[in-house]
């Protein structure tokens, strides 16, 4: 992004950031709903990848985005077997939280929410 980005311009990244007590147990996770998953980054290293870039007047703020588990499950592609896995885990996990996926019952639906970053600054010459 600092490459293309104009001599004083800003740049701006929005992803999920999880606390790095939860990243293992998130990753599982998304590992089993997307194989082509990582790792998801902590807040701290966004805003440290921010400082590393010399990026001045950095902003940044929290989102949460909420969906569905079978419409999130659907647009996915998880391994034969692995959908199940990933409603009993996040079953197990409702009051815990310790994936950092907040899932949660609304009537008969489970609900799952991605805790977003929204990290900006300027770049300087």
């Amino acid at each position: 992004m600092t490459r293309v980005c104009k001599k004083v311009g800003t740049i701006m990244v929005v992803d999920v950031a999880i606390p790095i007590e939860k990243r293992g147990a998130f990753n599982d996770v998304e590992k089993l709903r997307d194989p082509s998953h990582t790792s998801a980054c902590t807040p701290e290293e966004l805003l440290a990848m921010a400082n590393g870039l010399k990026m001045t007047d950095i902003k940044s703020a929290w989102y949460k985005v909420e969906m569905e588990l079978e419409k999130q499950i659907a647009s996915s592609f998880p391994k034969p077997g692995d959908d199940d896995k990933i409603r009993e885990i996040l079953r197990a996990d409702i009051e815990k939280n310790n994936v950092g996926m907040g899932a949660h019952w609304a009537g008969d639906t489970l609900y799952i929410v991605y805790p977003s970053f929204i990290l900006a600054g300027k770049r300087t010459a």
